[in-house]
């Protein structure tokens, strides 16, 4: 009981960035399958949710992170995981699927409870840390197991 009374329960029992990244895919799917098929969105729904994972992994490794809540930082991972692939040249589809996501971005944005001063702090520090490890050989090789890369 004293190590939970230190540590607290909350940290225990917390949802993890992917977790939230994870949710907020699948109800993404779930609710736009009909436009997902038509518009041939699977691979790039798949890669999208790969980047804005890795984002999650990389904000482990920087203190900073450690003062925002998960809600904040998936949501700051799902914009960077996109930035990230669209500015990479990897959409697979015509540009309906990359206005179309961008669009359920603004979405949930708009409908989150964070203003967008926040949600930008988060992004540009993910943005920032990512930069900051792009040339060390071992995350490279994390990127390429992950095929992020």
């Amino acid at each position: 009981m004293e190590i939970l009374n230190v540590i607290g329960f909350d940290n225990l029992i917390m949802t993890s960035i992917n977790d939230y990244i994870k949710t907020y895919y699948y109800d993404f799917k779930h609710n736009n399958n009909d436009v997902i098929n038509i518009l041939k969105l699977e691979e790039d729904m798949i890669n999208l949710e790969k980047h804005a994972s890795y984002f999650a992994r990389l904000s482990c490794h920087f203190h900073e992170f450690y003062k925002y809540n998960t809600h904040l930082k998936s949501l700051s991972c799902i914009i960077a995981g996109f930035d990230s692939y669209k500015n990479q040249g990897l959409f697979n589809t015509s540009k309906n699927g990359e206005t179309f996501f961008r669009e359920w971005i603004i979405w949930l944005i708009n409908n989150s409870t964070y203003n967008s001063a926040t949600i930008n702090d988060v992004y540009y520090k993910l943005m920032k840390s990512h930069k900051y490890y792009e040339n060390i050989p071992l995350i490279n090789f994390n990127l390429y197991k992950f095929e992020i890369l």
